[in-house]
């Protein structure tokens, strides 16, 4: 949550490197993000956070687009996923001696929030449930509610009053596609 305070946000999901920019994969507890980005991560595509996303709203360079910043990380999986990956079962890593570093800032290429046991519309006020796998992009309202539903916040009750946050986010939906 320091990362706040810097102008950083912090998004609840997980993270991988993709050819065009980091995919942000985000959903509530127990949906299988870090299951999927582990999966994901076997196919080539490196697993760059999990559990806290960084995001950078208004990095320098690459026209101010939208960036991920790397942290250290140990996947957070659970004992289920763990076993299969081998993993050390919701583990927590010790904190670095010395500062941490943030890594450089690599471009979001898109976010994806995901919905469990075929109710796609989990995360979407007013959606039906689906029976089938859908990827649709979200208009920008409803980005943005998507994305602040994930968000993590020092506190909450004070975002109405946080302009930075709001602005952040309102730049990350309007320059990054979110399905």
């Amino acid at each position: 949550y320091a990362f706040e305070a810097y102008g950083f946000e912090n998004v609840h999901g997980c993270a991988l490197r993709t050819p065009g920019g980091a995919l942000v994969i985000a959903a509530r507890p127990k949906t299988g993000k870090t299951t999927l980005g582990l999966l994901m991560s076997r196919r080539g595509y490196p697993l760059l956070a999990d559990d806290a996303v960084i995001i950078d709203p208004a990095p320098a360079g690459e026209q101010g687009r939208p960036s991920l910043r790397t942290l250290p990380f140990v996947p957070m999986a659970r004992r289920e996923t763990a076993v299969r990956f081998g993993l050390p079962v919701r583990q927590r890593i010790d904190p670095p001696k010395g500062r941490v570093k943030l890594g450089d800032p690599i471009p979001l290429a898109a976010i994806v929030f995901l919905a469990r046991g075929g109710h796609g519309g989990e995360d979407r006020p007013g959606s039906a449930p689906v029976s089938t796998t859908n990827l649709e992009r979200l208009r920008p309202a409803e980005a943005f509610e998507a994305l602040l539903s994930r968000a993590h916040f020092v506190d909450p009750a004070q975002l109405s009053g946080d302009r930075r946050s709001i602005s952040g986010y309102l730049r990350v939906v309007a320059h990054v596609p979110v399905f």
